[in-house]
């Protein structure tokens, strides 16, 4: 899950709501907060974090690879 600290369309409370309800069922959740965005996220760095973390995603959860890809930060 990624989440602009900023968001003022889905607000915090409600994405850490459906953060801890998708742990509580055992599913395996990510959730990535991001300083200074808003919905939208616009800034270089955290568009690239979030691509590759969709990347990530994609390739365990679609593609069933098994490992994860390092992300550099």
């Amino acid at each position: 899950m990624h989440h602009g600290d900023d968001d003022d369309i889905d607000l915090l409370f409600h994405s850490m709501n459906f953060y801890a309800a998708l742990r509580s069922t055992g599913t395996p959740v990510r959730y990535i907060r991001y300083p200074g965005e808003g919905h939208d996220l616009r800034q270089p760095a955290h568009l690239q974090l979030r691509d590759a973390e969709d990347v990530t995603w994609m390739e365990r959860f679609v593609r069933g690879k098994r490992f994860m890809i390092p992300i550099a930060r």
